[in-house]
């Protein structure tokens, strides 16, 4: 057949059945029947079924259709002619010149392998990294309050190491106003409650080993802030919090904490906050990325601090020493900078029993300099309670991990395509 008025004699193409007309109106391409040269034609009977239920494709191809044949098995294509032995009606068939898949959905929803191993090099380096920096941290503390009062000290540091890490990671930072406010609190409460109280108690007359030698029973109080989440300890680990409860009596008696009362209540309440701040923080919704997390938290803890140290009327009357000066610089550079973002990046990879293991070595790490250094003079009431509350850790560290019953689920049943 010819069509009238062409003037070159086109020949008009024949109808097919099932198909709609050229001027019939083709419901894929809401133009009266009239499509573009080389967009696809939908698929009339998949309406309203969204992304599944339309035709996809490009320019190039062959005429045919895209088969999947199973999950990773590929995909093949069928030619014209096999399409009609199967009874494939017309408006099933791909058009002319397309390249068509009907399963992209499917397909797109392939899992993905990834590891989630955390990197056994930076757990190694965060580790030893707590083990021997948070143990110098307890005389570092003891020669900055000599030029520094307790509360704005932590709160410079602290706003100090904050914002240099803010500026080294700004590129990368990353958090929604929800992951910032937990992170804040979270950061806010464990700081202020563990090592503002640490400060305020060698403030009043606690030597940095016995601090250090109290704080050491950090992993049992780890244990029983767990169970307050859901995940109460074992009978072994209730075994260690016994011990060291007994060990951090006799170390009572030490004559740092006969002197100083008040340096004693500090001195007890820090683990305990400390230790309900850092499980709780990993309930919430915090940055995913490690250090945004950690910059957030150090912010909130000078923020907190400095507030409080103002309202109590802290002030810097004289000009500090030397000493005090490099002893608040190592402690904004190394003890908070560098050592918190390693035991943030513990906390969130690792076991809390492995992240809090540093309590193993600061005491010892502490009680070594406070005497070498320091010119601390010890009784033996520390050295019953140091292998006291060393077993405590070790009970709970090395207690077996509960295991959770499988929770069977019905396999969901596999939709049309």
């Amino acid at each position: 057949m010819v069509r009238r008025g062409d003037g070159h004699g086109r020949a008009r193409r024949p109808r097919l059945p099932g198909v709609p007309g050229d001027r019939g109106g083709d419901p894929g391409t809401g133009r009266g029947g009239r499509r573009r040269p080389g967009l696809p034609r939908r698929d009339p009977a998949g309406r309203g079924e969204g992304r599944r239920g339309r035709w996809t494709g490009s320019r190039r191809g062959r005429v045919g259709r895209i088969h999947r044949r199973g999950a990773g098995e590929g995909v093949r294509r069928s030619r014209p002619d096999q399409l009609a032995r199967e009874g494939v009606p017309h408006r099933h068939r791909a058009p002319r010149g397309l390249i068509l898949c009907k399963h992209q959905t499917r397909l797109q929803s392939l899992p993905v392998p990834r590891s989630d191993a955390p990197n056994r090099a930076l757990v190694i380096g965060s580790l030893l990294t707590l083990w021997i920096v948070w143990g110098s941290t307890y005389l570092a503390l003891r020669w900055a309050l000599e030029g520094f009062p307790p509360m704005l000290l932590n709160g410079i540091r602290f706003l100090f190491a904050g914002g240099a890490l803010y500026l080294l990671i700004r590129r990368r930072f990353r958090a929604t106003r929800a992951q910032m406010r937990n992170s804040f609190m979270a950061g806010g409460l464990m700081l202020f409650g563990g090592v503002g109280m640490v400060t305020m108690a060698e403030h009043h007359g606690i030597g940095s080993a016995v601090a250090a030698t109290a704080i050491a029973v950090t992993p049992v109080w780890i244990g029983v802030a767990s169970g307050l989440f859901g995940e109460w300890p074992g009978k072994r680990e209730w075994v260690g919090l016994a011990i060291g409860l007994a060990g951090t009596v006799i170390l009572g008696m030490e004559g740092d904490f006969q002197a100083s009362p008040v340096g004693l209540a500090y001195i007890l309440a820090a683990p305990i906050i400390w230790s309900f701040a850092s499980v709780w923080g990993t309930k919430l919704d915090v940055p995913a990325d490690p250090l945004s997390n950690t910059a957030v938290q150090l912010t909130a803890g000078g923020v907190v601090m400095t507030l409080v140290g103002l309202l109590t009327g802290e002030s810097i009357t004289a000009m500090p020493s030397a000493r005090a000066w490099w002893a608040l610089a190592y402690l904004a550079i190394v003890g908070s900078l560098l050592a918190y973002t390693a035991y943030i990046y513990l906390m969130h990879t690792v076991r809390p029993s492995l992240a809090t293991s540093y309590a193993y070595v600061n005491p010892v790490v502490a009680v070594f300099l406070g005497v070498t250094l320091g010119g601390e003079k010890l009784s033996g009431a520390i050295y019953m309670a140091l292998p006291l509350i060393l077993v405590a850790i070790a009970l709970v560290a090395t207690a077996p991990a509960k295991q959770e019953a499988p929770r069977l689920e019905p396999e969901p049943a596999e939709q049309p395509a």
